[in-house]
């Protein structure tokens, strides 16, 4: 019988038992310290250390690792020179919203091996739908936000409001029915323009039980211009002034804040507030959208992130996924020469925010999309090399997602969640593609 199979069978003979006794209470409070079932021994493995491999002996029970030999060893799998790494994560995503292509998006997460995922900005009843799935030992761990935090008709509203009235096609012709309609508001998104209204959405906002929330400054200010009456709305997103108050009972409540930004200065803003990730690079959609490109004066200046923004980011540990795979591409009057200028510039803040010490993780924000997008785009810009990726995308990014948790490392009381390649991907990092066998918490996953 080969390896994988016979794993497979002393696996599922734990599962049963175990699985039940490590679902969590909820999104964000996985339980990963069973110790009941047998112990079984991985031999001639290549373990990741977090810059190559190393060959290991390690043991498992009830879910965790342990380093050293236990007194008991009641199976034995012989990993057949397999290179081990710690799954994936997709940290920017607006997947697993629902039931909807549910079961094709998780299998194409399975397959690619992404078992963390962080959903920034979905509807409160579409999680409510699915997220009793989630979270467990056998499946994939899945947070949400919940619904976006902005101001009366900024996006995300245009991303959601449409399609809750059933309109699919043009929207124009429905610009006014749709300024008007909430059929989605404290549920895909939240509108707080000022204190007051802060005051009296807060409880609904903690009642919905965000797992991470998300905020939009879009070229924010203090008093934006008047939004025409007519039209699709395209506001600015959250008053700058409101920022750090959110971000203060956010982190009281234990909740970690992502912040969509646009310009650098919406960068800064969220910075000075004390955010925990960027949900996107200043500038990554520069030349696609007419009205911003001459409201900012069809120059990249607004755009470049000032280096003492840079170190504060760096001290201050903020996470970024940079979305590249929105740089190289776009929609609207969109031309390659926009493209280069695109990808300079998000080279440019990368390397100004890298020097300064800030943690990029892969997210790609393509809906429908998963995370290998985005990471064949990040080799594609050839920003960072192979080596590095494979870090970002197994250690960095289920870090960032679940950073209270023992995940991502391979070391005594760690979940015992991995992935084993025939090949090993740092030498060649297709070799992502060839997964043997997917363990998530001592379960198999398929």
């Amino acid at each position: 019988m080969r390896p994988r199979s016979v794993l497979l069978l002393l696996l599922a003979s734990t599962v049963d038992a175990g699985c039940a006794s490590r679902a969590p209470s909820s999104a964000g409070a996985l339980a990963t310290t069973a110790t009941a079932g047998p112990t079984i021994a991985l031999v001639n493995g290549q373990w990741y250390t977090g810059s190559g491999f190393a060959r290991r002996t390690l043991y498992m029970i009830g879910g965790v690792l342990l380093t050293r030999r236990p007194s008991r060893v009641d199976s034995t799998i012989d990993l057949a020179n397999g290179y081990v790494i710690p799954p994936f994560g997709d940290a920017h995503t607006h997947n697993l919203d629902g039931t909807f292509n549910l079961d094709k998006v998780r299998g194409a997460y399975v397959a690619e091996g992404t078992f963390y995922v962080q959903v920034l900005t979905n509807a409160a009843t579409n999680a409510a739908q699915v997220r009793d799935r989630w979270n467990r030992a056998c499946d994939l761990d899945v947070l949400y936000a919940n619904g976006g935090i902005t101001s009366t008709l900024s996006h995300p509203f245009l991303a959601y409001e449409p399609r809750a009235m059933g309109l699919y096609g043009e929207w124009a012709p429905h610009a006014a029915a749709i300024r008007t309609s909430r059929l989605r508001e404290g549920n895909a998104y939240w509108f707080i323009d000022d204190l007051a209204a802060l005051d009296a959405t807060w409880p609904r906002i903690l009642a919905a039980r965000p797992g991470v929330l998300k905020i939009f400054l879009l070229d924010a200010m203090e008093q934006p211009p008047a939004m025409p009456d007519s039209g699709l709305p395209h506001g600015h997103g959250l008053r700058p002034s409101l920022v750090p108050e959110i971000v203060r009972r956010a982190h009281a409540a234990n909740l970690r804040v992502a912040a969509h930004v646009e310009t650098a200065a919406d960068f800064a803003i969220a910075v000075d507030a004390g955010v925990d990730i960027m949900a996107h690079l200043p500038g990554y959609g520069f030349g696609n959208d007419p009205d911003g490109r001459a409201r900012l004066g069809g120059s990249t200046a607004a755009f470049e992130i000032p280096e003492t923004v840079a170190r504060k980011a760096g001290q201050r540990r903020i996470v970024v996924t940079p979305t590249v795979s929105w740089t190289l591409g776009g929609s609207g009057p969109d031309s390659a020469a926009a493209v280069v200028v695109r990808q300079a510039l998000m080279k440019r803040n990368i390397d100004r925010l890298t020097s300064a010490g800030v943690r990029f993780v892969v997210g790609s924000d393509w809906f429908g999309s998963t995370a290998t997008h985005e990471i064949t785009d990040m080799r594609a810009a050839r920003v960072w090399d192979d080596a590095t990726l494979l870090h970002m995308w197994a250690v960095e990014t289920p870090q960032s997602i679940f950073p209270g948790r023992k995940i991502a490392r391979f070391d005594d009381g760690y979940e015992a969640s991995f992935l084993v390649l025939d090949q090993n991907p740092v030498s060649d990092f297709n070799a992502v593609k060839s997964i043997r066998l997917r363990v998530k918490q001592g379960c198999p996953v398929s």
